[in-house]
């Protein structure tokens, strides 16, 4: 009876398996993109880059770096040779490439390896930093992490906090917290002075640091503070700024009173998505400054032309990858982001190559950290087609009882054929594509998450309206202040056929617009809705909605605008 048990959980683990095979390893809620898995086979990769000359590199959970090559022309890296192959890097998360060679952060060090006798391959291990004071707990060897090099060539990395469970340091009611502490921390190390300075406080899990076209620093931090009250529960997207603190652990009036923390430029929820990969979809010719110092090769730009400047992030946890546009204004950075696509694998990485594809890397198992550092881990391409299908460039609730996406081009009427009837889910935790997500952290919360009640709308009638590009869907009432997913199949540009699905998301924020022309004899009026009282992020944010375009000539003329909200 035992046998027949375990058979039994074998063949169902076995029909799970190829059950799990039949499905796209990255499901695309956006059209108009195709998924490829290089043919290379590698253990569990943690970060990704491509190096001046544009040859992809892959920084292994195992500390082994391979150099990745396309052989044979068909656009797909075949070929892995070893950059690294000595057993002196222990779970290094961080890499950046300058011209001496390259940075790693690992174990108790940041290296530098460098190719001192031309032949491809590093063969001298050079450490620029070291000696801090070790973490409370284990931490399964994460320590230094998260590295990049600016045009000066100074070079900026992550510490893990002291103890990311005990984020006070408690101990018999006493804290032990240090905030003067290197740990939980952004580090810069000066290249003219060889020195090391805290720049940044109140990091918990630093996984990547990027500089943008503008100079600005952005970090990825795996917050996630779900058992204390007065912390931030979601991963974020920090714009780092020295001398600044951001909020692990929080303030506390006993433990760390009169502290002042930056809030994230955003957070990625529901709870324990655990940010990782960052890049920045920036063009880069040769006149760019990263290019000439040697930080990088000439790159294009990933998916529709109006992504340009977004930031893409990776969620390890859940297998999520989102697009994040980001304005800079007086008072600091505003962002907003996107869900395009959830993975069936762990999602540690994202990376931009020369000629503008999007390459993944996963950890294979279950959350958080699966197989380890000698699991088999996989390495995906996303490349754009462009083939005129529609982009959804923003949603929102135009009433209560009325929903509108517009796209970036015309919508075939198609479209409406089938979506009277249709649902829109809608709750605390609800994002798009949920019925994607496979990977579930084995927390409490996100059991609560999934147990949490939800609702649905129906949608009781669709038109296009402004030449087609924009989607007025007529609902029953939004009701509740929560996240609103919907999916939209028979998505395509007129003509073309082929369409597609696509699943988006959006939520009841923003400002009831009205706009009404002081001129003599004009009755010139526009009626709608803004995402936020900064008409810079409003361009930002509406960028190729043509919807929202008719206002902007609309507010140089003598007018009144009022804007209303909660």
């Amino acid at each position: 009876m035992r046998l027949n048990l375990q058979l039994g959980s074998l063949l169902l683990l076995l029909s799970f398996r190829i059950a799990l095979s039949a499905e796209p390893p990255i499901q695309m809620l956006v059209p108009d993109f195709t998924v490829t898995e290089l043919p290379v086979r590698l253990s569990n990769v943690n970060n990704l880059r491509f190096s001046p000359d544009g040859t992809l590199t892959a920084l292994g959970y195992d500390g082994r770096i391979h150099l990745l090559r396309d052989t044979n022309g068909d656009g797909l890296e075949d070929s892995d040779e070893l950059f690294w192959d000595k057993p002196t890097l222990r779970v290094p998360v961080g890499m950046a490439w300058t011209g001496q060679g390259l940075y790693v952060s690992s174990h108790k060090k940041v290296s530098l390896l460098r190719d001192t006798d031309g032949d491809g391959k590093a063969d001298l291990e050079e450490v620029i930093a070291a000696d801090w004071q070790p973490t409370d707990a284990d931490s399964g060897g994460v320590d230094a992490t998260a590295v990049t090099v600016d045009l000066e060539g100074n070079v900026y990395f992550g510490l893990l906090v002291a103890d990311y469970a005990n984020a006070y340091r408690l101990k018999d009611g006493v804290a032990r917290y240090d905030i003067k502490s290197r740990r939980g921390t952004i580090q810069k190390w000066s290249l003219k002075g060889k020195h090391l300075e805290t720049i940044a406080t109140g990091i918990r899990v630093p996984y990547t640091l990027a500089f943008n076209r503008l100079g600005d620093l952005f970090l990825t931090d795996q917050e996630g503070e779900t058992w204390m009250p007065n912390g931030n529960p979601v991963d974020e997207l920090n714009h780092i700024i020295s001398g600044r603190n951001y909020g692990f652990p929080p303030p506390h009036p006993k433990y760390l009173p009169n502290l002042v923390s930056e809030p994230p430029v955003v957070g990625f929820g529901p709870q324990h998505q655990s940010t990782c990969g960052l890049v920045f979809n920036e063009r880069l010719g040769s006149d760019s400054p990263v290019v000439r110092g040697g930080l990088s090769p000439t790159r294009a730009t990933f998916g529709p032309s109006w992504w340009e400047g977004d930031a893409f992030v990776a969620g390890e946890s859940r297998g999520k990858l989102w697009r994040v546009r980001l304005v800079k204004t007086p008072a600091g950075y505003v962002g907003k982001q996107t869900l395009i696509a959830t993975l069936r694998m762990l999602t540690t990485d994202v990376a931009i190559s020369p000629k503008g594809d999007l390459y993944v890397s996963c950890h294979s198992g279950p959350p958080d950290w699966g197989t380890g550092p000698q699991g088999e881990g996989k390495l995906f391409k996303i490349s754009y087609r462009d083939s005129a299908s529609p982009q959804p460039v923003v949603a929102w609730s135009q009433s209560p009882f009325e929903v509108r996406i517009a796209f970036d081009r015309p919508v075939d009427d198609q479209i409406l054929r089938d979506l009277t009837g249709q649902e829109i889910e809608f709750g605390e935790f609800v994002r798009a594509g949920d019925r994607f997500e496979v990977l579930k952290p084995p927390y409490q919360v996100v059991k609560f998450q999934e147990s949490f009640p939800h609702g649905k709308l129906k949608i009781t009638a669709a038109a296009l309206l402004n030449d087609r590009s924009v989607l007025a869907l007529s609902t029953d009432p939004h009701s509740q202040p929560v996240t609103y997913a919907l999916s939209l199949p028979g998505v395509a540009a007129p003509g073309t056929g082929n369409p597609a699905t696509l699943d988006l998301a959006f939520d009841l924020n923003g400002l009831e617009a009205h706009w009404r022309s002081s001129e003599k004899n004009s009755s010139s009026g526009w009626d709608g809705w803004v995402p936020h009282f900064d008409f810079d992020v409003n361009r930002a944010f509406t960028s190729n909605s043509a919807w929202h375009g008719v206002l902007q000539p609309l507010l140089k003329r003598r007018g009144t605008l009022r804007l209303q909200g909660q």
